[in-house]
C-alpha cells in the first residue's frame, strides 16, 4: 500500500473552513507510516480490512471511540490540537517535558488501529498494578522505532501544564514507571500518606514507585 491509500482512506474532519487540522493530521499520518514499520503494516492491514478509520477536531478532547453498527465497525480519533498541546509527562529520567498533539495523536491512534487500553484508576492500589498499560507501552515501542528517546513513563504519569509540577523529580535518575497525583484526580498510593504538599508528595513516591517490584 502507499500513503496517498492511506489519506485516501481515512476520514478527516476539521473545526472549520481553513482549519489547518486536516494538514497537521495528513503530516502526522506521513510521518508515522514513513518512520515507524509497526504503524506502517498496521495502516495497511487497516486499509485493507476496510474498518473504517475517522479522525475529527472535536474542541477540548483526546478519545478514540470503537462505533459499532448492524454489521460493520468503526473506530473515530477525536482531538483538540490546542489541547494535546498543553500536555506534559514524565520520561524515564523523572523529568518533565512536553507531549503535545504529535504525541498525544498517536496515543489516541494507538487506541483506535491497535484496540490497545488504558490502566483503570479503580484498581490503582491493587498488588502489581500495571502503571504504564498497554497502550502507552505500545506508544513508546513506537517512539523508540522512529529515533525518539523520550517516553511517557505511565498512563497516570502525564498532566495539564496547568497543574502544579516541578521540572524533574529524580535529578535524572532513571525511573522504571512514574505516577502524577494532582489532587483534584484524587490517586492516592494506599501505603503512603498524603501531605498538604502535593509536590512533596511526589517527590517521594516517584522515586519509590520506580524501585517497586512488580511481577
Amino acid at each position: 500500500m502507499t500513503l496517498p491509500a492511506l489519506l485516501n482512506f481515512v476520514s478527516i474532519s476539521p473545526g472549520s473552513a481553513g482549519d489547518p487540522f486536516v494538514n497537521q493530521v495528513q503530516s502526522l499520518l506521513g510521518t508515522l507510516y514513513g518512520s515507524s514499520s509497526i504503524m506502517r503494516e498496521a495502516f495497511d492491514e487497516r486499509v485493507q480490512s476496510g474498518v473504517a478509520l475517522f479522525i475529527d477536531y472535536v474542541p477540548g478532547v483526546m478519545r478514540s471511540v470503537r462505533e459499532v453498527y448492524p454489521g460493520t465497525t468503526a473506530d473515530r480519533v477525536e482531538i483538540d490540537p490546542t489541547y494535546a498541546d498543553s500536555i506534559l509527562s514524565i520520561d524515564q529520567n523523572g523529568n518533565v517535558s512536553p507531549r503535545g498533539f504529535p504525541y498525544m495523536f498517536l496515543h489516541e491512534l494507538s487506541h483506535a488501529i491497535f484496540e490497545l487500553r488504558d490502566p483503570n484508576e479503580i484498581d490503582i492500589n491493587t498488588a502489581g498494578f500495571d502503571f504504564l498499560g498497554d497502550n502507552v507501552r505500545k506508544e513508546n515501542i513506537i517512539l523508540d522505532e522512529m529515533g525518539i528517546t523520550s517516553f511517557r513513563m505511565g498512563y497516570f504519569a502525564a498532566f495539564s501544564e496547568s497543574s502544579p509540577y516541578l521540572s524533574s523529580y529524580t535529578g535524572g535518575a532513571e525511573i522504571e514507571f512514574a505516577f502524577k497525583n494532582d489532587l483534584e484526580r484524587g490517586f492516592v498510593d494506599a501505603s503512603v500518606s498524603m501531605p498538604t504538599d502535593s509536590w512533596g508528595w511526589l517527590r517521594s513516591i516517584i522515586p519509590r514507585l520506580a524501585s517497586r517490584s512488580r511481577a
